[in-house]
Formats: structure tokens, sequence, C-alpha cells
């Protein structure tokens, strides 16, 4: 999958590969005086795609850059955790996991957001 989104190879374009990496754009943005962002990092717990352990790190790092963070992990999800019926093309909002990640998602929007 990152193959194909990246055309290359880690061994072919390793700088490709660091420039595109969200940890370097962390630390890149948090050079510029005038970042201001928070992040709500979401992740499910049996992500076969990538591993949970790339969320968990990535909010360090965030943390790490004073950048604030919010983070929400779905236990029972992988990497799709939005909830996506094969007939319908999309779950209801009141169908599991949205459920518990919506409440989350409005409750960091709306104490970050400001009008």
């Amino acid at each position: 999958m990152i193959l194909k989104m990246m055309d290359t190879t880690p061994y072919q374009s390793t700088q490709a590969y660091i420039d595109a990496s969200p940890i370097y754009q962390i630390k890149k943005a948090t050079n510029n005086p005038m970042f201001k962002s928070s992040f709500f990092v979401i992740w499910g717990e049996k992500d076969e795609i990538v591993s949970p352990a790339e969320g968990i790190n990535f909010i360090k790092v965030l943390k790490e850059y004073n950048v604030n963070t919010e983070s929400f992990s779905v236990p029972d999800q992988g990497n799709f955790w939005l909830c996506v019926d094969n007939i319908r093309g999309f779950c209801s909002i009141d169908e599991y996991p949205n459920t518990i990640v919506s409440p989350e998602i409005l409750k960091f929007l709306k104490a970050e957001l400001t009008y």
C-alpha cells in the first residue's frame, strides 16, 4: 500500500520517506512561530496496516513538541475503524464504533474551535 502511494521504496528514495513522515513534518512545523494546531489522533487497536505503536509514538512526539494532543483508540477495530457497510457504503452515526468515536470527536472540536 505504501509503495503504491510513494511510487518508490525506502531504499530507493530514503529522503522521500523522511519528508512524508508525519513526525518529520511536525518537527519542521513547530519551528515556525505561526504554527498553532491541535491534533486528535484516532486508531484501531487491531490495525494490521499501521501498527498502533505508530499512533502512540506520533502522540509522544506531538507532546514533546508541546502540541495540544488528544487521542482515542477503538479497541476492536483495524485501520478502517470508521463504520462502513458493504451494502449501503456507510453506517449510521448510531452504529458501532461511530457511537463511541463521534462523541470524542465532537468534544475535541468543541474545545478547539473558536468562533
